[in-house]
């Protein structure tokens, strides 16, 4: 009787929690300026993703105009550093997906940023002088 019972409370209270918020509506306090959201797909950087937007989103309130900031070059510099120190360490620290915000303000100072559209000329740069080479 019980295992009747129990679904369809879960089913009224679910239902009644549905249309107790179809009545509300938000309204704008602070519209605080951002830079777009931008989708990391499958790359399993999103703690790059957070700390990029963060980085945008102070540039923004410092000022600066909207910039598209790169983050694979930020995880480039910090993957490279990571499979330096699991080398260094004989494999006895992570070197798989994943990050710290401190890893992208750790590129920052030492590499400085780059847009997006920066990153695109020098990647095709990179790939015309690689392709000459061979």
């Amino acid at each position: 009787m019980i295992r009747k019972i129990i679904p369809l409370f879960l089913l009224a209270f679910t239902l009644t929690a549905v249309s107790q918020t179809d009545n509300f509506q938000f309204t704008v306090k602070v519209d605080i300026p951002t830079s777009p959201v931008k989708d990391q797909q499958r790359t399993g950087t999103c703690w790059n993703f957070a700390t990029t937007s963060f980085v945008e989103t102070e540039l923004i309130r410092m000022g600066q105009p909207v910039f598209d900031i790169s983050e694979m070059y930020f995880v480039r510099f910090a993957y490279e550093a990571k499979a330096q120190n699991y080398v260094r360490f004989q494999g006895a620290n992570n070197f798989g997906q994943g990050g710290q915000a401190h890893d992208v303000m750790h590129v920052i100072r030492k590499h400085g940023m780059v847009t997006e559209k920066r990153i695109s000329r020098i990647e095709l740069r990179l790939r015309c002088s690689c392709s000459l080479r061979t």
